[in-house]
């Protein structure tokens, strides 16, 4: 018996190490044939992926003291430098950022993965994984991007700011912080989610007082949870943002949201503070001429900010899900896996709903209101930007995906969800099985798309 039992779990184990190795050879192979026709050489460099080189060559000739212009984030062109040497030409510095850039996807990849096998089934958890590395991780590895970096940091940030509201902790507070520190100093848009986690804590405190559960220390509790993460990001980023004051003014300073937001495109961003040194203090232009919120009210109105959202929205559900042009699409093929994934957390839903009252279930409100909050107000975000990109493809909107296949995983894993059947030709069969297996259909078929034929024509760039 013991024999059996060994010989079982050693087969196991080749069975797994065949899957993972098999699953890494398709992972290189999608992001090589878009390398390979997408961007290849020196003169492909345009964009972020220039800015992101000098980056580099300048942190590395600074000994990691440069901060750059306030457009992109520190973080990720510190890590290329690290690996920069001045022997090296400009294409074999290109090339082997991009081996870097690889490496670093793997290596989030394989975070991830420990973490969703260790909350989620092994067949979910295989899902989301294959899902996430095969439709979007490996289109966009061979490009020196700090993207799928700064997916997989906001996406541990929303993981344990989850595990937080549900478990609340003090180091896991003080590491959330941590978190969202590092995901911000890798793309300057993580500060709205540590705001909308600690309003997380005061939406709890609102309910309770209306149900007239709260308690002074309850109230006292939450609130401190709620700054520490703050104080933590703030510590971490102090430095850099103790620089931006000095050098630009304000100390969230970022070319990106302080100005480009506010203009209708890009060639009115470019002719207006970026052509007036806005990387190198604040622009020089008349201060009825600089972008703002306010400004963009005065000229616009409420309805001209609701119509940009509607066409910006439209535009993102256009490219990245029925683009089917051959230069330059943005279909990476995840938009079907999304449609199961909603269709996953109705059915989920509306099972919860059926069985608990609105009441008890009040007591998920704070994760409620993040996860929420989080989708509304980064989607939105996505959207509003999309005239400043240029209207090419719906790259801001993928650091929701992470979280969304987080959020479908523990749906799907309650308790009350994973024990219903359905009755289909007169047997029981779990809705969870029903659901993964069309799910791994769907997945297999745009995976074999993707390597096929997709990676030579879609754009994982910027």
């Amino acid at each position: 018996m013991a024999k059996t039992h060994t010989l079982g779990r050693v087969t196991q184990f080749l069975l797994a190490a065949s899957a993972l190795v098999a699953g890494l050879l398709l992972f290189l192979h999608i992001a090589q044939v878009q390398e390979r026709t997408k961007n290849r050489h020196s003169a492909d460099i345009s964009g972020d992926q220039g800015a992101f080189l000098k980056f580099a060559i300048k942190s590395y000739e600074s000994n990691l003291h440069y901060t750059g212009t306030r457009n992109q984030m520190p973080l990720y062109p510190w890590i290329q430098a690290l690996f920069y040497s001045p022997d090296l030409s400009a294409q074999e510095f290109f090339e082997q950022s991009k081996r870097v850039n690889k490496f670093l996807s793997l290596a989030v990849l394989a975070a991830l993965g420990i973490v969703f096998f260790a909350k989620f089934s092994r067949l979910y958890a295989t899902w989301a994984i294959l899902c996430l590395a095969m439709l979007i991780y490996a289109i966009k590895a061979p490009y020196v991007l700090s993207e799928n970096l700064y997916y997989g940091l906001f996406a541990f940030a929303f993981i344990l700011s989850m595990d937080t509201l549900s478990a609340p902790d003090w180091r896991k507070s003080i590491l959330c912080g941590a978190l969202f520190a590092l995901a911000q100093f890798t793309k300057a848009s993580a500060l709205p989610a540590l705001l909308l986690f600690a309003s997380s804590y005061a939406v709890g405190l609102l309910v309770a007082g209306l149900r007239q559960e709260l308690t002074w220390r309850q109230a006292r509790e939450s609130i401190l949870r709620a700054l520490l993460p703050i104080v933590v990001f703030l510590a971490l980023l102090s430095p850099y943002l103790l620089e931006s004051k000095a050098k630009y003014g304000t100390f969230f300073y970022n070319v990106n949201t302080t100005f480009y937001m506010w203009y209708d495109n890009w060639g009115q961003a470019k002719v207006g503070t970026r052509a007036h040194g806005d990387s190198e203090g604040w622009p020089d232009m008349p201060p009825e001429e600089i972008p703002s919120l306010q400004k963009y009210l005065d000229d616009h109105g409420v309805g001209s900010m609701f119509w940009r959202l509607f066409n910006g929205s439209k535009r993102i559900l256009s490219q990245a899900c029925f683009d089917r042009g051959q230069i330059r699409t943005y279909n990476y093929g995840h938009c079907s896996q999304t449609i199961l994934g909603v269709i996953a957390i109705v059915a989920s839903l509306a099972l919860l709903l059926s069985t608990a009252s609105v009441r008890a279930q009040s007591k998920y409100i704070r994760e409620i209101w993040f996860v929420a909050t989080i989708f509304v107000v980064y989607a939105m975000g996505a959207a509003w930007y999309i005239p400043i990109t240029g209207f090419r493809g719906a790259r801001m909107i993928l650091v929701l995906f992470i979280p969304f296949l987080w959020t479908v995983g523990l749906l799907m894993h309650s308790p009350r969800v994973r024990e219903f059947r359905l009755a289909i030709l007169g047997k029981p069969i779990s809705i969870v099985k029903l659901l993964l297996g069309i799910m791994y259909l769907s997945l297999f078929f745009e995976v074999y798309v993707t390597a096929t034929g997709r990676a030579a024509t879609v754009f994982g760039g910027s």
